[in-house]
């Protein structure tokens, strides 16, 4: 199985994961959104996974149990993440009337769950 990395999780000022930095949402005109703050996260998770690896060699055992650690420690971030934008969203058009509104929420849900089927390999 592939698992895909989306780096492009939104999530509003009001909403953090813990050990996060936020991210930020493209701006609507369309021009290209600054680079996320979680590159810096990720490439941490890499670094990581590396010295898991490097270990193995020294402490197999220890090695896995570093390896257990880190995929449960991504696994609760990208949950947290994953709820966060749902929430964003949820506040997004609940008390709103206007239809270019919803319609604009409308595209971020979907590219919210394209990006879940992606973990998955299942995006259209």
């Amino acid at each position: 199985m592939t698992v895909h990395v989306q780096r492009s999780a939104v999530i509003s000022d009001d909403y953090a994961v813990e050990g996060l930095p936020r991210a930020r949402e493209a701006p609507p005109d369309g021009t290209a959104a600054s680079p996320c703050p979680l590159d810096s996260y990720f490439d941490g998770i890499q670094e990581r996974w590396r010295d898991v690896q490097a270990f193995f060699m020294e402490d197999p055992r220890g090695a896995l149990e570093r390896a257990d650690t880190l995929l449960d420690e991504v696994t609760g971030s990208a949950c947290s993440l994953l709820f966060g934008t749902l929430a964003d969203l949820r506040d997004d058009w609940r008390d709103d009337k206007d239809t270019e509104r919803l319609r604009t929420t409308l595209c971020a849900y979907r590219d919210h769950l394209q990006q879940i089927l992606q973990l998955f390999d299942r995006a259209p």
